[in-house]
């Protein structure tokens, strides 16, 4: 004889097995979005890193461009221009005196020789040459004086010359960095 003893209270329904399946299916259902959030993760990260490739192809291209087009005609590279500016900043024009020395020549006064010097930064020119008399030296010597560029003039006569006329030397320092392009 088997007795059946309920310990269950009044009113407990057992539970049907629709809601095992439903709580199965929902497992189910969670595992299958997480693993489809993982391919699809996995598949972006895969474009990602094509993409990513590909602009680092077009970049090392870019590069070499760069690279090439650096170099100017004659082999001249352009990372190389900031110390030739420095070379040209400090760099001398000995021809902007010329229009200066030309301007103030005397017709009766004709120039030799000529030479330039750049002392501690102090450009300072020299000629010999040969004027017509004393009085166009003089001329001469003072219309050098009254240029604005010429800071100091000098002179000493080397006396008549045999074919006639005043030999002379002229040393004028001008005003420094009068002859740097600005």
């Amino acid at each position: 004889m088997s007795a059946k003893i309920n310990l269950m209270p009044e009113g407990f329904k057992e539970p049907k097995g629709k809601g095992d399946t439903r709580f199965l299916f929902g497992s189910l259902g969670l595992l299958g979005l997480v693993i489809l959030a993982f391919v699809l993760f996995a598949v972006l990260s895969l474009l990602v890193r094509k993409e990513s490739k590909g602009l680092e192809q077009e970049t090392d291209l870019v590069l070499q461009e760069i690279d090439a087009a650096k170099i100017l005609d004659g082999g001249l590279n352009v990372d190389n221009l900031p110390r030739l500016k420095n070379l040209l900043d400090r760099h001398t024009h000995w021809s902007k005196v010329f229009p200066e020395i030309e301007e103030f020549t005397l017709p009766n006064v004709n120039f030799s020789n000529f030479s330039g010097s750049l002392k501690s930064g102090v450009p300072s020119i020299s000629f010999s040459g040969k004027a017509a008399n004393f009085r166009e030296l003089a001329r001469q010597i003072t219309a050098f004086r009254s240029n604005e560029v010429f800071e100091e003039v000098e002179f000493s006569s080397q006396g008549v010359s045999k074919d006639g006329g005043i030999g002379f030397q002229i040393s004028i320092n001008l005003l420094p960095n009068s002859l740097i392009e600005l």
